[in-house]
C-alpha cells in the first residue's frame, strides 16, 4: 500500500515551495527554570514563574515527494520571575527577573517517510547559528548583561498531515542536539567557550505548525 501512495505522490509532485511556521510555549510555576528541560522541583520557598515562547517561520523547496530543503528563522523569548529574593551581600530582598532573547537562522532538510496519501513521518536534520542576550534585573534595574553566540547541529522528528493539496499541519520534536559557542559578560573581559550534547524529548522542544504549498 505504501508503494502505491509513494508512486502516486511522485507522479503528482510539481516541486512546489512550502511556506510555514511553528510555535512553542511552556510555563513552569514554582519549578527550577531551564529552557532545555522541564523540572518538577524548586530550590526555595518563594513563588517563581518561568515562561518561554518561540516562533519559527520557514520556507522550503520540494526536491521530490520525500525530500525538502529549507531556511528557517527563529525567535525565542523567555522570562523567569521571583519576588522577595535575597541576594548575597544585600540586606533587603528584591524582585528578581531574568530575561532571555534568542535569535537564530537555520538550514534544514526534511526526509519524509510516507505512511498514507495525507500523512508523513519525517526526519529533519538541521544546522543553525544563534545569538542570545541575557539580562538580570533587580527591582527594575538591569544588574547583569550577558551575550552568547553558538552553532547548533541537531535532528528533529515529526509527523505531518495534509488536509488537501496545499495546506497541512505538523508536529515536530527535538531528538538530538549539539551546541558549540561562546558567551561573554558585557562591559568586562569575562568570556567562556561552551558546548553540549544530548537528547531533547520534552515539552520545551515540541513545536506545532501549519504550512502551505505554493
Amino acid at each position: 500500500m505504501n508503494i502505491l501512495y509513494l508512486s502516486a505522490q511522485e507522479d503528482n509532485t510539481v516541486n512546489k515551495f512550502i511556506v510555514g511556521g511553528t510555535i512553542n510555549y511552556y510555563m513552569q510555576q514554582n519549578a527550577s527554570p531551564y529552557f532545555s528541560t522541564v523540572s518538577i522541583f524548586s530550590y526555595n520557598a518563594n513563588d517563581t514563574k518561568h515562561t518561554s515562547f518561540t516562533f519559527a517561520p520557514y520556507i522550503a523547496k520540494e526536491l521530490n515527494s520525500r525530500i525538502q530543503i529549507g531556511l528557517q528563522l527563529e525567535y525565542r523569548v523567555g522570562t523567569f520571575k521571583e519576588e522577595n529574593r535575597y541576594i548575597s551581600g544585600q540586606a533587603n530582598p528584591v524582585d528578581y527577573k531574568r530575561l532571555i532573547n534568542n535569535y537564530g537562522i537555520e538550514l534544514f532538510s526534511r526526509h519524509n517517510i510516507i505512511l498514507s496519501e495525507d500523512i508523513n513521518l519525517f526526519l529533519q536534520p538541521l544546522m543553525s547559528y544563534n545569538f542570545l542576550s541575557y539580562d538580570e534585573i533587580q527591582n527594575s534595574n538591569v544588574t547583569h548583561e550577558q551575550n552568547a553566540h553558538y552553532l547548533e547541529i541537531g535532528l528533529n522528528v515529526g509527523i505531518s498531515y495534509y488536509f488537501n493539496d496545499w495546506m497541512g499541519a505538523m508536529v515536530r520534536v527535538g531528538a538530538l542536539n549539539y551546541t558549540n559557542g561562546n558567551w561573554s559578560i558585557k562591559y568586562s573581559d569575562t568570556k567562556k567557550n561552551f558546548s553540549s550534547f544530548g537528547s531533547n524529548l520534552n515539552l520545551s522542544t515540541i513545536f506545532f505548525g501549519i504550512e502551505f504549498r505554493i
